[in-house]
């Protein structure tokens, strides 16, 4: 922070005997303060004071004086007594930001072009105790998510895919209107993987970031045109030089919020694998990672990860999307809900379906090779066009595109209905 001395004036240069002119004092400033330190010195008439890491009261005192006492005979002492001035504040830290979200209902996933209230939230402890704080209001009647500590992987035996808050409004203080003003930077974050260029399966993920909301608390009528995994980042700065960021426990784990929604599917045989043709989408864009099983999110731009037969963290896997997408959509296979494609090719969890029965929700899978779901077949004239979400090794992300069910079959993939238990 910068302090200057404005109107620090000689109190001897004046007229007096007829002299209308004559040398000034040398006037001196003197800085010091009960917190923080001047790390360029503290004299001068304007210093750099930095606050201290602990919040608190804190005053910083300059004292002023003339030390020459060149006042002619007459004209005033001849050295000034020294004056002082003195700014009383309270040192604010800023702890961490977080962002919340709000749908217009309780469902998740939540469908496309549906209308998000999103606002950043700051917590900051003064001498009065450590507060979360907002400058935008929330609707109390509304249910609102929060980024969680681990950021936004979230394990499939957790129903809720965002961390769920039982935030209410009144626990939120609004900031207040003497503190320094903050700019909350907003930015839409994508992540991404390399191709499988590492040894073992491993790649590298990253995050293409670009900011859309250049300052503000928040929105109310933030849309998602496209379904799939959504990220969110609130940046808080007070001053220049010093941001705050969601909690990131550790470097490689993502903390920006994530919103997914969901294809608006409508026309799928049964509502169970409606909704499982739902959860997939949800999924959409994010990054390959073998053995993944999860929402992914965290990142390592500079080292091959997530080569492992386990999840890891990064993104998810053909398999692992089929399990994910049972999972939440109801099929209940309990601790086994997690299947390789020779488990999904088993009669515990698929039966063999004809090509007239083969339909929204169904799979095209190869054992030991690679699993496809059908988000849409064609009703005619051509029945054998659909549209498959598969998380592709070769694309390097989850995605819906265009296919047929004879592309498949013909190399060898059988078409499977998966099974609720």
């Amino acid at each position: 922070m910068l302090f200057r001395c404005s109107l620090c004036t000689d109190q001897d240069r004046k007229v007096c005997g007829g002299v209308t002119s004559y040398p000034v004092d040398t006037v001196t400033y003197t800085w010091s303060a009960t917190c923080g330190s001047f790390p360029y010195g503290n004299t001068g008439r304007e210093v750099t004071w930095i606050a201290p890491p602990t919040p608190g009261p804190c005053v910083v005192t300059v004292t002023v004086d003339d030390v020459d006492a060149r006042a002619p005979a007459g004209c005033g002492a001849d050295n000034d007594p020294a004056k002082q001035a003195s700014l009383q504040m309270n040192v604010i830290r800023l702890e961490q930001a977080r962002v919340y979200f709000s749908y217009p209902g309780t469902a998740y996933p939540y469908i496309l072009t549906s209308q998000f209230k999103t606002r950043a939230v700051v917590r900051a402890t003064s001498p009065s105790g450590t507060k979360d704080y907002c400058a935008m209001l929330f609707d109390q009647s509304l249910q609102w998510w929060m980024t969680g500590n681990e950021g936004p992987r979230d394990d499939p035996d957790d129903q809720a895919p965002p961390m769920s808050s039982e935030f209410t409004g009144e626990v939120m203080s609004y900031w207040p209107s003497n503190w320094p003003p903050l700019t909350i930077k907003w930015e839409m974050r994508d992540q991404t993987a390399t191709a499988q260029s590492c040894a073992g399966g491993n790649r590298k993920y990253s995050y293409a970031t670009w900011t859309y909301l250049v300052n503000g608390w928040g929105e109310d009528n933030r849309t998602y045109n496209t379904p799939g995994i959504h990220r969110l980042r609130a940046t808080a700065t007070m001053h220049p030089g010093t941001t705050w960021v969601q909690t990131k426990p550790s470097l490689d784990k993502e903390v920006a919020l994530r919103i997914c929604p969901k294809r608006d599917i409508t026309t799928a045989g049964t509502l169970m694998r409606e909704k499982y043709v739902e959860w997939i989408s949800t999924y959409e864009l994010e990054p390959y990672e073998w053995g993944g099983e999860g929402f992914g999110g965290y990142d390592s731009p500079d080292t091959c990860v997530g080569g492992g037969d386990g999840y890891e963290g990064y993104g998810i896997d053909c398999s692992g999307l089929v399990s994910c997408g049972t999972h939440r959509a109801g099929y209940n296979w309990g601790t086994a809900w997690r299947q390789t494609t020779t488990g999904l090719a088993s009669d515990t969890y698929s039966e063999a379906v004809s090509y007239d029965e083969f339909d929204e929700g169904d799979i095209l899978n190869k054992a030991g090779h690679h699993v496809v779901s059908c988000s849409w077949r064609s009703a005619g004239p051509d029945t054998n066009v659909i549209k498959i979400i598969h998380a592709s090794g070769d694309a390097n992300k989850v995605l819906q595109e265009d296919s047929t069910i004879t592309e498949w079959t013909g190399d060898g993939y059988s078409r499977r209905r998966l099974k609720a238990h």
